[in-house]
Order: structure tokens, then C-alpha cells, then sequence
């Protein structure tokens, strides 16, 4: 991979993909500012990255569960000079276990890192890119942002976050030459598991860190709105599904009697072609759709 940014700050950049995404970039000739908590980790790596690649490459540590951590990123970023033009927003962390036995600080320090962190670090970095007329932003969030999922419940809400959040700068950012990805990875190889004190499953396949940040890298090179390396496509692709067949009998079900008798008839009618039976139920469908997503029902 050649050099498609002359300057990255990287958050989480001493394990996973916020690693492997450091290693990736200097490998490709960018100038990286490394972002993490451990300041010895972080030298080391520096000096790894410098030594190996022969580019610059600084630590700056930071812990970024807390408000006062991410002030550090974000005065860095405004005072860099090249200014950066690849911000991976890759640090982030969960706890599993029953919400209600988590203290409030444990949930807040949480949202500050997987959600906070996010938010206020690409609006620091977008400045000077929409400025330069060239940059981009890649956030990794999870195929838990498609899922339901007990025992995770603020780790889910907050990768669901991102990956909205994403999609919505994305749209802002049109035209400006900046562009936002978010890479989605799924089953990855690394500490992550380990340290949130979760299992690793055996039945499923798993990605290993280098071929989740390449992707991700490449995807976010390209515009890419959603990166979704490897494994985890299928995974996503049959979650999307599930979530959108779960909506639809929500609101089927929901229907007086006479609304449900007439999708039947429509799902059941002989003869008719596939695709203008599935064009019917569309039509019948999409205003109650709507209008339970406004009310906050549905699956969704």
C-alpha cells in the first residue's frame, strides 16, 4: 500500500486494529501520532514504527475514558502541524455483565471512550481537513452495532452510535474532499476478548487484526461508507436481514385485523409475480413503518 495520507493520528494504537492500522500506514510511508494510555508501550512502538519504516512516528499518551484525556487529543490535533489528514478512531472498550450491576462510573467512563472520544476528536480533526480540501475519518465500531445484545448492552448502543454517526458525516461531508468510513469488523483476533473477560467461540471464523485494518485502510482510501472485511460480511448481511423480517411482522402484527388478513392474501395470492407481489407489501407496509418508527415501536 502506498502512502494515501501524509499524516495519521491513531487512537488504541498499541493493540488490535489501532495497531494494526499504525503498523499498516508507516508501513505505506505516513507520518503517525500514536494514541493510548501506556506511555511505555506507546514509546516502544514509536521507536518500532521510526526504526523499521524510517517515518515519523510520536506517542502521545492519553487516556481517553476520561474527559480531560481527550482535551489532550484535541489540543494535539489543533496544534499539529502537518496537520493531520487520517484520524482512526480504533481505541475503545466494553464490560460484560448485567447492566444494573455496573456502577454509574464504569458506564460513564464507557461512553467516554467508545462514544465522547469519537465525537469530539473528528470534529477537532475535520477542521483543518475540510480547510485542506482533503482528509479522512475512519471510526471502527462492531457487528454488535446490528445486534441485540445482553450483557453488552452499553458496548452495542455505543458501536451502534458510531456506526450512525459515521453514516451521517458521511453525507455532511459530501463534497467537501473529507470522507467518513466505519469499519465494522467482526470476530477479530486480539486481546479485546480477553480483557472484557468474554469467551472466544470456536464456531466461529475469525479475522485476524492485520487483514481487519488493511481493509479498513483501503476502504477508507477509497470513500468507502461501510467497511466490512472478510467474515463479518455475511455476519452483517444476515443481521440486516433479520432485523428488517423482524420489523415487518412487528407491524404486521401490530395492524387491526383487516391490515394483517390483506398481507396475507397478498403473500398467499396465486399467480402473482414475485416482484410485484413483494412491490404490494411495500406499499403496504412502508407507512406503517414509518409511522412506528415515530412512535418508537418496531424492532428497529
Amino acid at each position: 500500500m502506498s502512502a494515501r495520507w501524509s499524516s495519521a493520528l491513531v487512537t488504541g494504537a498499541t493493540s488490535g486494529i489501532g495497531e494494526a492500522c499504525a503498523r499498516s500506514l508507516a508501513a505505506a510511508g505516513t507520518s503517525v501520532l500514536l494514541v493510548a494510555r501506556g506511555a511505555d508501550r506507546l514509546d516502544a512502538l514509536a521507536a518500532d514504527l521510526r526504526g523499521r519504516h524510517g517515518v515519523r512516528a510520536e506517542a502521545l499518551a492519553a487516556d481517553l475514558s476520561t474527559p480531560e484525556g481527550i482535551a489532550v487529543v484535541e489540543a494535539r490535533l489543533a496544534s499539529a502541524a502537518p496537520a493531520v489528514d487520517l484520524l482512526v478512531n480504533a481505541a475503545g472498550a466494553t464490560r460484560a455483565g448485567p447492566f444494573h450491576r455496573s456502577s454509574p462510573e464504569e458506564e460513564a467512563a464507557l461512553v467516554c471512550l467508545n462514544v465522547l472520544a469519537v465525537v469530539r476528536l473528528t470534529r477537532a480533526a475535520l477542521g483543518p481537513m475540510i480547510d485542506a480540501g482533503r482528509g479522512a475519518v475512519l471510526n471502527v465500531a462492531s457487528t454488535a452495532a446490528f445486534q441485540v445484545a445482553p450483557m453488552l448492552a452499553t458496548y452495542a448502543a455505543s458501536k451502534a452510535f458510531t456506526l450512525s454517526f459515521t453514516h451521517s458525516l458521511g453525507e455532511e461531508l459530501a463534497g467537501t474532499g473529507v470522507t467518513a468510513t466505519v469499519l465494522v469488523p467482526g470476530y477479530t483476533r486480539t486481546a479485546f476478548h480477553a480483557r472484557a473477560g468474554l469467551g472466544e467461540p470456536e464456531d466461529v471464523e475469525w479475522a485476524t487484526a492485520d487483514e481487519v485494518a488493511v481493509a479498513g485502510l483501503h476502504d477508507a482510501a477509497a470513500g468507502v461508507a461501510t467497511s466490512v472485511p472478510g467474515p463479518a460480511h455475511e455476519q452483517v448481511v444476515a443481521l440486516r436481514r433479520e432485523r428488517a423480517v423482524a420489523e415487518v411482522r412487528a407491524a404486521v402484527l401490530a395492524g387491526e385485523p383487516g391490515f394483517r388478513r390483506r398481507c396475507l392474501d397478498l403473500a398467499r395470492r396465486p399467480g402473482m409475480p414475485p416482484a410485484v407481489r413483494a412491490k404490494a407489501l411495500v406499499s403496504a407496509l412502508v407507512p406503517r413503518l414509518a409511522r412506528r418508527r415515530l412512535r418508537g415501536g418496531g424492532a428497529l
